[in-house]
């Protein structure tokens, strides 16, 4: 018999920095609006916050304000200039017409990287990561379930996705050998119809023990904890899995083992379970992953 009562205790992950210092790269389109005034970092830092409670007024895919589809490149500059004060630094990819931004941790602990891909001087994607950190002597940790996180984030919790949009059309997995810091699990869900996906990246809590003390191999992981990733684009595109898989998905070759999968081929839940359980607020239900079933181990060798 399995028992969740050795579920670790919430452990402090090392942030992955993808962004480490600021870059001072401006688009390199002439801006044909003119710029809006700059906010102060306090302005700003208020600015951000309750644009994230409220998702800017408006419903995904717009995110923050920015439609896919209908949203310009020169909004993304207006963006830039406005928020400078917190940016940490901007990258522009003119050969493949993405623009990255980093927001580092705010003073609540609140980061935020946005990828926008341009296409004819339109945003035709947009793809920003929310998460939480909590300084650790000079850095800055990840840190899961954390209220201030959900009280900026209310809008894209889990159970509030799932209350506005249904059920998703696909709900894919991912996850790595316990131990691999910095890699926790993925739950992505697919609204193809709006152009949504939504990814939940949670801590894994280690393997579950059973009553006579042995290792089940069992990862356990909660996306309602996790953070909060989007894949945006224009309602009715098409989310090809070609596409996502090119630009935001499976990474390199040696991540070929960790591809997301379908949640039902590699969890103990369906789609409908998935669902029933995690509209639930807060809900404290687990997925369960067969840890042989993710053989790669970034922090060490493949197993």
């Amino acid at each position: 018999m399995v028992t969740e009562t050795l579920v670790p205790t919430h452990t402090k992950q090392q942030e992955t920095e993808t962004f480490t210092t600021a870059v001072t790269n401006t688009p390199t389109s002439t801006p044909s609006k003119t710029l809006e005034p700059g906010f102060s970092y306090d302005e700003a830092v208020e600015s951000i916050l309750y644009l994230l409670t409220i998702n800017g007024d408006c419903t995904l895919p717009c995110w923050i304000g920015f439609t896919p589809g209908v949203s310009t490149r020169d909004d993304v500059n207006n963006f830039i200039h406005r928020y400078q004060s917190v940016i940490g630094g901007t990258r522009i990819y003119e050969e493949e017409q993405k623009i990255y931004v980093k927001i580092p941790p705010l003073p609540n602990g609140v980061t935020l990287e946005i990828i926008f891909e341009i296409g004819d001087n339109l945003v035709i994607a947009v793809n920003p990561c929310i998460h939480m950190t909590r300084p650790v002597g000079d850095e800055h940790w990840y840190t899961f379930d954390d209220p201030v996180f959900f009280e900026v984030t209310g809008a894209y919790r889990l159970d509030s996705i799932l209350t506005q949009f249904g059920e998703p059309t696909d709900i894919l997995f991912r996850s790595f050998k316990v131990g691999a810091q910095g890699f926790p699990s993925a739950t992505q869900l697919y609204y193809h119809r709006k152009g949504v996906v939504v990814e939940y990246i949670s801590e894994n809590y280690g393997t579950v023990i059973d009553e006579a003390g042995r290792d089940t191999g069992q990862i356990i992981t909660n996306p309602a904890n996790g953070h909060v990733c989007f894949i945006l684009l224009p309602e009715n595109a098409s989310l090809s899995p070609e596409y996502l898989n090119s630009n935001f998905l499976n990474g390199t070759e040696e991540w070929a083992d960790q591809a997301f999968r379908p949640l039902e081929e590699v969890t103990n839940m369906t789609i409908d379970t998935f669902y029933k359980i995690y509209l639930t607020p807060h809900s404290q239900e687990y997925i369960f992953t067969d840890e042989s079933l993710w053989p790669y181990n970034p922090a060490g060798e493949v197993k």
